[in-house]
């Protein structure tokens, strides 16, 4: 299952997901819409400094290739992977 997503980068929020995105991040849209960053929280802790500084280098680039983990809030941990499509 993917998610497809449109973010802006200056400020730093979501334009569009995918309605799966709520599945995959663990999230309600309307809260990841309002504060983009809710999708960090729900980052393993051991992935997301490499996330951080990744992001970091996308915001210059607008490219991003990456594979990190989800925790949801039942525990269980998930794989997602962000591959830039161009």
């Amino acid at each position: 299952m993917g998610v497809f997503w449109l973010v802006d980068l200056d400020p730093h929020r979501l334009i569009y997901a995918s309605p799966n995105a709520e599945k995959v991040w663990d999230a309600p849209l309307t809260e990841i819409y309002d504060d983009f960053s809710v999708i960090f929280k729900n980052i393993h802790p051991e992935d997301r400094l490499i996330i951080q500084q990744d992001s970091v280098g996308a915001d210059q680039t607008g490219e991003l290739d990456i594979e990190y983990r989800i925790i949801r809030r039942d525990g269980s941990v998930g794989g997602f992977t962000v591959a830039d499509s161009r």
